[in-house]
């Protein structure tokens, strides 16, 4: 459940006690809102987001899932750190964000 607003996602990737890369990539602004209106800040809304990425560099061993959420134009932006995942023998992933 998310309140109204956007949501970008950006990804790094990082080993276990050592570096960590800068943003390799980071998503289009996706819309927070009923499908056939928008919504106000006070209202929860049930989005669910799909993160996949393909061809992940195996020099790394995790990558890092940020969210970038905005409620307003101007507003402060709140970054969380969503998950790593381990990369050990995967050359794609798939993370299903749904706002908990």
């Amino acid at each position: 459940m998310f309140a109204s607003g956007v949501i970008q996602y950006a990804f790094t990737y990082f080993n276990l006690y050592g570096q960590e890369s800068n943003i390799f990539h980071t998503t289009p602004l996706q819309y927070i809102a009923f499908s056939d209106r928008g919504g106000s800040p006070e209202e929860a809304i049930g989005n669910t987001f799909q993160i996949k990425v393909n061809n992940v560099d195996s020099k790394f061993d995790y990558i890092r899932i940020y969210s970038i959420y905005r409620t307003s134009i101007n507003g402060t932006p709140v970054v969380k750190r969503l998950t790593d995942i381990s990369l050990l023998g995967k050359s794609n992933i798939t993370y299903i964000d749904n706002g908990l």
